[in-house]
């Protein structure tokens, strides 16, 4: 039991953010991006945040060629450098990233696009709301990016936005749950059709547009696109089971409409009555058998995906969050020995 005694507030340094901050820069472009990225993570959090941990998350490839870079950037305090197998999406990166991250407020940044927004301005806005912070560009997406954005958003059953940047903030009890659902990785940067996670989410636009530098080629559209649609699989399994079933039901009323028709009497074609039968019943069986195979696919799905042991090939660990104990306003063991002594 801990007594008023062994506890004493710290006065002499000015009073600084106690919670716990995550920031996770996923290195997906040139080093300058990266670096710019971590020394404004660690710039912030020195000045403002007592309690903090800095997450580099690269790809193996990408840390052997720039290996002086991240060891610089390991010696930066409390800096943990994840080194992921090479071929690990984007999506994945930012689940890998919500997972390992200890923090009460957890920013996931991508290293392209740190230009675009103020760090400091993400995190203060999830400190004060509370909830998870998007963040959207200006300017108005083309005709291509919407429509693509449309057929995207009823593939996945996720509002599919081409200005909603990949960056955020989530509280933990929010990531908590975001990484539990089969499709985290499409849920972590994009809100649901039916609005179940809006009065989770703020989503605060950028005041600059995109910069036309920055705008991405049609091929890197497309594999973006591509990593959408195979990070969405639940939910077409979930389509694909109830259109099946559906399938399945259509084919037994014709059946009984069939049915009907022949024990009425009713003047038929020679072999339709038996043709009928053969097509709605093979066609119910088949439909049936999908559906109950789509259901089973996707209970497998949610137990491989999440298993992330295979993606992080090593760790580089600089992190001693508790240096400065005295700014946990508890005295140590130690100190209370020597002050009995």
């Amino acid at each position: 039991m801990v007594n008023k005694s062994d506890i004493t507030m710290s006065s002499e340094s000015p009073r600084r953010d106690e919670s716990l901050i995550s920031i996770a820069v996923l290195a997906d472009s040139n080093s300058d991006d990266v670096r710019q990225a971590v020394t404004q993570a660690s710039a912030y959090l020195e000045a403002h945040v007592e309690f903090f941990e800095i997450l580099i998350l690269v790809h193996g490839q990408s840390h052997t060629r720039h290996l002086a870079l991240y060891e610089e950037l390991l010696r930066l305090r409390n800096t943990r450098i994840l080194i992921l197998r090479d071929g690990t999406g984007g999506y994945r990166s930012a689940v890998l990233a919500a997972k390992e991250t200890i923090g009460d407020i957890v920013l996931i940044v991508l290293a392209s696009e740190i230009s675009l927004f103020s760090m400091q301005t993400l995190a203060e806005e999830a400190i004060e709301t509370n909830g998870s912070v998007l963040l959207t560009l200006s300017s108005r997406a083309g005709f291509f990016s919407r429509i693509g954005g449309r057929v995207l958003s009823a593939i996945s059953g996720y509002d599919v936005d081409p200005l909603l940047l990949r960056s955020g903030a989530h509280p933990r009890g929010h990531l908590s749950r975001i990484v539990a659902k089969a499709d985290c990785e499409i849920s972590l940067r994009f809100r649901p059709l039916n609005g179940q996670r809006a009065f989770e989410s703020k989503v605060l636009p950028l005041s600059a547009p995109h910069p036309r530098g920055q705008r991405l080629r049609p091929w890197t559209r497309l594999g973006r696109a591509l990593e959408i649609v195979a990070n969405a699989p639940p939910h077409m399994l979930r389509v694909f089971a109830a259109l099946s079933f559906l399938v399945m039901i259509c084919s037994l009323l014709y059946l009984i409409y069939a049915l009907v028709l022949f024990l009425s009497g009713t003047d038929l074609q020679r072999g339709w009555f038996s043709t009928s039968l053969a097509i709605s019943g093979s066609t119910a069986f088949l439909s049936f058998a999908l559906g109950v195979m789509a259901m089973a696919l996707f209970q497998v799905l949610n137990l491989l995906r999440d298993d992330s042991t295979n993606e992080i090939v090593q760790e580089l660990d600089n992190t001693n969050l508790f240096r400065n104990r005295g700014a946990a306003n508890v005295e140590s063991l130690e100190a209370e020995s020597r002050s009995q002594e």
